[in-house]
C-alpha cells in the first residue's frame, strides 16, 4: 500500500468511524475509556470528502501544484483531522519547499501528536536537513502512541543506524521490527548492524 493511499485510507476510516470528542486524548487514554462515553458524531461535508478524494489523485499524479491548491482549499474549511495537512506538506515536500512542507508537518502533529505518517514524513525532512536529533524526536513521538509502526521501526532504525551512530538503538527498532514481521533487508542489516558492533 502506497503512503498516499494509506493516508487516504486512514483520513477515510477516522471519518466513518466519527472521531472521538477529545481529539487532544491520547490514543492511551481513549483505551482505557469504555468507547460510548468517547465518541461523538462529526459531521463532514460531501463536498469537502470529495475535494478530499480528488486532492490524493493529483498528489498520487504526481500534480503538486494542483493538488497543493485543493489541499489548501481543504485545510481553510476543515482543521479537525490530521490528513489533509499532511497530504498538503507531502505535496511541498516532493517541491522542495521544505519550510512549507514542515509547517503542514507540525499541524498535522497539532491534532495527533502520535500520527505515523506525519512524523515519519517529518523525520525523513529533518534528516535530510541533517537536524538528527528532531528527527529522533518525531520518530520517538510516532513510537510513543504506536510501538508497533513497522514504518517508524524501519525508518528509526537507519536514522540510529546510518545517521546517529547509535548502533544499540538500531539494533533494538531491527529487531523489534523482525519481531513483528519478516523481511530480507532488516535481517540483513540487523546482521551487519551486529557485526560492527
Amino acid at each position: 500500500m502506497s503512503l498516499i493511499n494509506f493516508i487516504k485510507n486512514i483520513f477515510a476510516l477516522l471519518l466513518l468511524l466519527n472521531l472521538t470528542s477529545c481529539a487532544i486524548e491520547t490514543k492511551k487514554e481513549l483505551k482505557e475509556k469504555p468507547a460510548q462515553d468517547t465518541v461523538k458524531k462529526i459531521e463532514v461535508d460531501a463536498g469537502i470528502m470529495q475535494q478530499f478524494k480528488q486532492a490524493t489523485q493529483l498528489l498520487e499524479d504526481k500534480k503538486y501544484q494542483q493538488a497543493i491548491e485543493l489541499f489548501s482549499n481543504i485545510v481553510k474549511k476543515e482543521k479537525r483531522f490530521p490528513a489533509p495537512f499532511v497530504n498538503l506538506a507531502i505535496a511541498y515536500a516532493r517541491q522542495n519547499n521544505t519550510e512549507k512542507a514542515e509547517k503542514f508537518f507540525r499541524r498535522a502533529l497539532e491534532i495527533d501528536l502520535g500520527h505515523a505518517v506525519a512524523n515519519n514524513e517529518l523525520g525523513i525532512l529533518y534528516r535530510k536537513q541533517g537536524r538528527f536529533s528532531d528527527a529522533r524526536k518525531a520518530y520517538e513521538n510516532a513510537l510513543a502512541v504506536n510501538s508497533e509502526s513497522l514504518l517508524i521501526l524501519r525508518n528509526f532504525g537507519i536514522l540510529c543506524d546510518l545517521y546517529l551512530a547509535d548502533l544499540d538503538c538500531a539494533q533494538q527498532l531491527y529487531s523489534k521490527y523482525l519481531d513483528i514481521e519478516e523481511d530480507k533487508d532488516i535481517k540483513i542489516w540487523l546482521l551487519d548492524l551486529e557485526r560492527r558492533m
